[in-house]
Order: C-alpha cells, then structure tokens, then sequence
C-alpha cells in the first residue's frame, strides 16, 4: 500500500488516497494481507535453508504501534530485523528475488531488501534467487503490505 499524491496528511493520517499495489510473483498459496496503516516502524523477517519463512512488521496506526505477521525466534533458523527513525523515514522500495520450480513457476521468495527514505538499504534478507521484482512507491512510503504465501513467504 502506497498512499496517493494526495492520500496523508501532515499528521501521518490515510485517507482514501491510499493505493493498493498489485501483487507480484505467482498465483499459488493463500492471500494474506496487513491492510494500510501511517507508517512502518520496524520489519522482522525469518528464513529458512535458502527461504523467506515469515515477516513481521510493526506499523504505527495513528500513534500505536500494531504488530502483523509473525516471526518465531529458533536456534536453527536465520533472524534479522531492522527498526525505522519512524516518522522521520519510511519504506520506499523491497526488491524481492525468488526462483522458478521445474514448471516455471514461482516457488518462493528467496530474498528481501529495503530502501529508505534516508537513503538506507536494509539487505539482504535470505539468499538471492535468479528472478527479480521491485515494489517501489515513487518518492511515497509503502504503508502496508500483502501478498500470497504457501510453505514459504
């Protein structure tokens, strides 16, 4: 989610500016999605072998912080986060990286990486697969996220 040119205010508030971005990547798995708050303030995300397994992020809704998604903390599995200067910086792009199974579908998000307002990149998450995509919000902050997921993000 993205909001409009003319979606916020200076107060961090949606409106109904905000615009719902396309999904990427396959058709499989079941749909799942966070919904649109005023900001993101940190981003949690666990992988698996050679997978992003799951993602959580804290977002600010109109000052408290609201948690979606799920990252469970385990011995045997890679763990990072990265915490935003919310509201001084915001999301602007996730490059997101996967591989195609012998069918030449989708299988999986491989890797994840995130661009700032502050010019900051938080990467990379998981290990880089042969297939890209940028979600990228033009100057704008990238408020919530949804998607598909199956075993893997």
């Amino acid at each position: 989610y993205s909001p409009s040119m003319m979606g916020g205010n200076s107060r961090g508030e949606l409106d109904d500016g905000v615009i719902r971005m396309e999904c990427q990547g396959g058709s499989g798995g079941s749909e799942w999605d966070h919904g649109a708050y005023t900001g993101v303030r940190k981003v949690s995300v666990k992988s698996f072998f050679r997978w992003i397994s799951q993602i959580e992020v804290d977002y600010d809704k109109a000052g408290e912080v609201e948690t979606r998604g799920r990252v469970i903390k385990e011995k045997e599995r890679h763990y990072e986060e990265f915490v935003l200067d919310y509201p001084n910086e915001y999301i602007t792009s996730v490059v997101v990286t996967y591989d195609l199974d012998r069918f030449g579908l989708p299988n999986g998000v491989k890797s994840l990486s995130f661009k700032t307002s502050k010019e900051r990149t938080f990467s990379t998450f998981g290990e880089v697969g042969r297939q890209t995509f940028v979600l990228e919000s033009k100057g704008r902050a990238l408020v919530g996220f949804h998607g598909r997921r199956s075993r893997y993000a």
